[in-house]
C-alpha cells in the first residue's frame, strides 16, 4: 500500500474505537498546546527579530566596573570619547531614560515615559518617522528650538490621531515644545518611550565624567563581528582609565548585542525552565499514550498475525502502525492549538503589566508553526515506535490457534508499560513540585503584613516640574498648600506625602554617625534607605512611633533638622543604647547633623521578597524637598470619587502637575509579585495536566491488567484467596511502580526548585511542607488509581472470572 492508503486505513482504525482515540488525542492536545504555547513565549522573548534593520549589528555599550562586577551607564565625555576613537561602529547613538509631563490647553496633564536622545539614534535602528521628519544635528545644540517626536499611541489615545499634528506646540515638563513627528505604530524604543526630545547637553553633562547617564547604542560596521568591537573598546576604556584615573579606574567597556541587555542571564534561565517542564509534560502525553496503545496490544494482534501470514514484512506492519500514530499526533496537534492560541492570549493580557518591551510580541508566526509541525510529528513517532514494535513481534501460530488472547502480554511488554508508569510517576513530581513551591510563594506574598494598616489606603503619584518649581522653597510651599487642600477634602480622615510609599523602595544616601566611625577600610561610608515624608506620615498609615516624638510642621526648617529612624536602624548603629538625641547625617540634606528624636515601628519598604526591615532613616520634607513624590490618604469615600477631588485640587494649584500611578498598598503587591504569579500559574497548569495524564494512565494501565489476569484472579479466589488478598495483588504493581519513581522524581524536583529560588517569597527551595505535601499527594493518586480497578477485580465470582475470555 502506498502512505496515503495507510493513512486511510489508520483514520479508519481510529474512527472504529472513538473512545480510545478521543483520549488519545485530548493526552496529546494538553502536551502539545502547553509546548507549543511555551515555544511562543519563548520565540516571542528570544528569538524574533528585533524591529530594527538588520537587528544583528545593533550593540548596546556599558561601562563596567572589573573590581565589583557591576555595570552602568556612561558619562558624556566618555560617549564623545567612544564616538571619536572606535572605528569598528559606522553610527553610534546616546539617550537617557526620563519621565515627562505633556500638558496643553485643551488636555489634563498627563506623566509619560520619554528619552533625550541623539540626532541619530532613530537612523542607527533604521526606523523612520510615520509623519513629519526625523531629529536632525541642529536639533541636539543648544538653543535649538524645543522639539518632540510623539509616539504612534500617544498621538492616538492623547490626541484622537489629529493629521494636523505637525506643528503643534506642547508643554513638555512645562516648556513649549513643537511636535516635528510622529513614530510609527507600536515603536517605542527602547523599550516603553511614547516621546522623545533631542540629546542638548548641559554644561555640567559635558565636563563631568562623574555623571553617567547615557545609555548608548552602536551599529556594527559590515565585515566587524561583536568579539572585534569588544577588543576595540577594551583598549580605548583602558587609556581612558589611564588618562583619567579620578573617574574611570577599574572601568572597561561592555559591548554585548542588544537582545542580551534585555533579557538577562536570570530571564533566559527562566524561560528554558518554562521549556524543560512543558517538555516533561510532552514526555508524560507521550509515556501515556504508549501505555494505551501498549494496552491495545491484544485487540491488534490478530490482525497483525493475518497480515503476516500473508505475507507482510514486520517493517510493512512498524510502518502502518507509526502512520497511525502520527495521524493521532496530528490529531491532537489541531486540538492543542486551539489550547496554545488561548493560553497565549491570557498569557499576553498578564505580562501586560510588567512593562514588557514594546517589541515583544507572543503570538503564532512561521517558526511556532514549523515548531508545532515538528512536534507533532515527532510525537507521534515517539510513543508509535514501541507499541509498534511489540505489536509486530508475534507468533504467528499462537496468536491464530489462540484467537489472540494473551499474545502480547509478554514479559517485555510488561517491563515496558512498567518503565513508562514510572517514568510519568517521575516527571508528575517535578512539575508538581514546581507549581506548589510556587503557589505557595504566592500564597505568602498575598497575605504578606507591609506593617502599615492598608484599609481604605489610597495612594498616588505627582511629580513638579523643575522650570517651575527649580528652589526648594518652592517645593515646601507646594507641599504645605497641597495637604492643606486636600487633607481638608470630604471623605479624606488623613493625608500626607512621601518621597515613596510602603513596599515601593527607598532613595539611598551616604551616612555619618556624629558619635563614630562606620566608614570601611576604604574610607567609604555606607549607604542607608531614607524616606523622606511630611508631617502626620506614621498616622496616615495606622501607626504610632515606638519612642520619641513625629515631625512637626516646623522640623527641617532652618535651624530644626530633624530625623526618625526605625527600629532596625537603632539596633543595627546603637545596640543598647539610647538613639534619641544622637546626630547623623545623610547625604543630600544640606549636609546637616539630623537629631534623631523619634523610633518608627518596622515597615517593609523594600527587600520585602526576602522578608527584610532595612535600616530606614524618615527626613522631613522640608530637609529635602523632591520633584516626584508619593501622596498618601486614608479616606471613607470610593476611591473614584476621591481620586476626581485630589486631581482637581492639583489642577486649580498648578495645571501642569499630572497625578498617575494610582493605587493602593495591595496594588504595588499585586504589580511587583505579577511575574511571581504569573510562573506560579503556568508551573501550576503543568502540573494539574501531568498529574491528570499520569492519574488516567496509571488507571487506564492497572484497569488493563486486571483484565487480563481475570482468568488468574478467579483460579486464585477458587483457591481460597480473599477480597483482600485480590486487592494487594493489583495494588502491589502500582505500589511498586510509586516506590521506584519517587526517589529520582525528588531528585529531580529539588533540582528544579534551586532554579525557581529567585522567584520564591518567604519559601525555602526545599520547603518541606511542599515535597511532603506532593510526596502524599501522589501517593494518594496512585493508590485511588489502583483501587478502583482493585475493588473491581474483587467483586467478581471466582466462576465468572474463569469463564472470562
Amino acid at each position: 500500500m502506498s502512505l496515503a492508503q495507510d493513512i486511510r486505513f489508520g483514520f479508519r482504525v481510529l474512527v472504529k474505537s472513538p473512545g480510545f482515540t478521543f483520549l488519545v488525542i485530548l493526552a496529546l492536545a494538553l502536551g502539545i498546546g502547553t509546548n507549543t504555547m511555551v515555544f511562543a513565549i519563548y520565540n516571542g522573548a528570544l528569538l524574533k527579530s528585533l524591529p530594527f534593520e538588520n537587528p544583528h549589528q545593533v550593540v548596546a555599550i556599558r561601562n563596567r566596573n572589573t573590581v565589583e562586577g557591576y555595570r552602568f551607564s556612561l558619562s558624556y565625555p566618555d560617549y564623545i570619547n567612544y564616538c571619536d576613537e572606535a572605528r569598528s561602529f559606522s553610527v553610534m547613538g546616546a539617550l537617557t531614560y526620563n519621565n515627562y509631563t505633556i500638558s496643553d490647553d485643551s488636555h489634563t496633564a498627563e506623566s509619560v515615559s520619554g528619552n533625550r536622545i541623539s540626532s541619530n539614534t532613530f537612523a542607527l535602528i533604521g526606523q523612520k518617522p510615520l509623519l513629519g521628519r526625523d531629529f536632525n544635528p541642529e536639533d541636539g545644540k543648544p538653543g535649538a528650538e524645543a522639539v518632540t517626536i510623539l509616539s504612534h499611541t500617544i498621538w492616538q489615545l492623547r490626541y484622537g490621531g489629529d493629521p494636523d499634528i505637525l506643528g503643534r506646540i506642547v508643554r513638555i515638563n512645562g516648556q513649549p515644545t513643537t511636535v516635528v513627528g510622529v513614530m510609527r505604530e507600536q515603536m517605542q524604543f527602547p523599550e516603553s518611550a511614547v516621546l522623545w526630545v533631542p540629546f542638548v547637553p548641559t554644561e555640567q553633562e559635558e565636563q563631568n565624567r562623574r555623571q553617567t547617564i547615557l545609555d548608548v547604542y552602536a551599529r556594527l560596521r559590515d565585515g566587524v563581528s561583536l568579539d572585534q568591537a569588544r577588543v576595540e573598546m577594551k583598549v580605548i576604556a583602558h587609556r581612558l582609565s589611564t588618562a583619567y584615573p579620578d573617574t574611570n579606574k577599574n572601568v572597561e567597556a561592555d559591548v554585548r548585542a542588544y537582545i542580551d541587555t534585555v533579557i538577562d542571564d536570570e530571564d533566559r534561565g527562566l524561560l528554558k525552565t518554562l521549556m524543560g517542564s512543558v517538555t516533561f509534560v510532552m514526555l508524560i502525553a507521550c509515556a501515556n499514550v504508549a501505555n494505551l496503545l501498549l494496552s491495545r496490544a491484544v485487540l491488534r494482534s490478530r490482525e497483525t498475525s493475518i497480515r503476516t501470514a500473508l505475507g507482510a514484512r514486520r517493517w510493512r506492519i512498524v510502518r502502518q502502525l507509526l502512520v497511525e500514530s502520527v495521524v493521532m499526533g496530528f490529531m491532537g496537534g489541531i486540538l492543542g492549538l486551539l489550547f496554545a492560541t488561548i493560553g497565549i492570549r491570557l498569557f499576553s493580557i498578564a505580562v501586560v503589566q510588567l512593562g514588557i518591551p514594546y517589541w515583544m510580541n507572543f503570538s503564532m508566526d512561521s517558526s511556532v508553526f514549523g515548531y508545532l509541525f515538528i512536534l507533532c510529528f515527532v510525537t507521534g513517532v515517539a510513543f508509535g515506535i514501541a507499541p509498534a514494535l511489540q505489536i509486530s513481534r508475534v507468533n504467528v501460530n499462537d496468536v491464530l490457534k489462540e484467537g489472540g488472547r494473551g499474545s502480547s502480554g509478554g514479559r517485555r511488554s510488561r517491563y515496558l508499560t512498567s518503565a513508562l508508569m514510572i517514568f510519568e510517576i517521575a516527571l508528575t513530581i517535578v512539575l508538581m513540585a514546581g507549581g506548589g513551591l510556587m503557589i505557595r510563594s504566592f500564597l505568602k506574598m498575598q497575605v504578606m503584613d507591609v506593617g502599615v494598616n492598608a484599609e481604605n489606603l489610597l495612594t498616588a503619584r505627582i511629580r513638579l516640574l523643575n522650570t517651575k518649581y527649580r528652589q526648594p522653597s518652592d517645593r515646601s510651599a507646594f507641599v504645605d498648600r497641597i495637604v492643606e487642600r486636600v487633607g481638608g477634602l470630604p471623605g479624606v480622615e488623613a493625608f500626607t506625602i512621601a518621597s515613596a510609599i510602603p513596599a515601593n523602595g527607598a532613595l539611598s544616601r551616604e551616612l555619618k554617625l556624629e558619635d563614630r566611625d562606620i566608614s570601611d577600610v576604604n574610607h567609604k561610608f555606607p549607604d542607608v534607605a531614607t524616606v523622606i515624608v511630611a508631617p502626620g506620615y506614621f498616622q496616615a498609615l495606622g501607626l504610632a512611633l515606638r519612642r520619641g516624638r513625629d515631625f512637626t510642621a516646623s522640623d527641617g526648617a532652618k535651624g530644626y533638622p530633624a530625623a526618625i529612624v526605625n527600629e532596625r536602624f537603632a539596633n543595627q548603629y546603637w545596640p543598647g543604647e539610647d538613639p534619641i538625641g544622637k546626630r547623623i547625617q545623610i547625604s543630600g540634606a544640606d549636609q546637616a547633623w539630623l537629631t534623631v528624636i523619634g523610633i518608627a515601628p518596622p515597615i517593609f519598604q523594600s527587600n520585602f521578597r526576602q522578608r527584610q526591615i532595612d535600616p530606614i532613616v524618615y527626613v522631613p520634607v522640608r530637609q529635602q524637598p523632591l520633584l516626584a513624590m508619593s501622596l498618601i490618604a486614608r479616606t471613607r469615600a470610593a476611591r473614584e470619587s476621591i481620586t476626581s477631588l485630589i486631581r482637581e485640587e492639583i489642577r486649580k494649584i498648578d495645571a501642569d502637575i499630572p497625578l498617575f500611578d494610582i493605587l493602593s498598598i495591595e496594588d504595588v503587591l499585586d504589580r511587583q509579585n505579577a511575574g511571581g504569579r504569573i510562573l506560579g500559574a503556568l508551573f501550576s497548569t503543568f502540573a494539574v495536566i501531568a498529574l491528570v495524564l499520569s492519574a488516567v494512565g496509571i488507571y487506564a494501565v492497572t484497569a488493563y491488567s486486571v483484565s487480563q489476569r481475570t482468568q488468574e484472579i478467579g483460579v486464585r479466589m477458587a483457591l481460597g484467596a480473599d477480597r483482600r488478598d485480590i486487592v494487594w495483588l493489583v495494588l502491589r504493581q502500582g505500589v511498586v511502580h510509586l516506590a521506584i519513581g519517587l526517589p529520582p522524581g525528588l531528585f529531580a524536583a529539588y533540582g528544579l526548585s534551586q532554579l525557581l529560588r529567585a522567584q520564591l517569597f518567604e519559601i525555602s527551595p526545599t520547603d518541606p511542607m511542599t515535597f511532603i505535601s506532593i510526596t502524599l499527594f501522589m501517593i494518594t493518586v496512585v493508590v485511588v488509581a489502583c483501587l478502583i480497578p482493585a475493588n473491581r477485580a474483587s467483586r467478581l465470582s471466582s466462576v465468572e472470572a474463569i469463564r472470562t475470555e
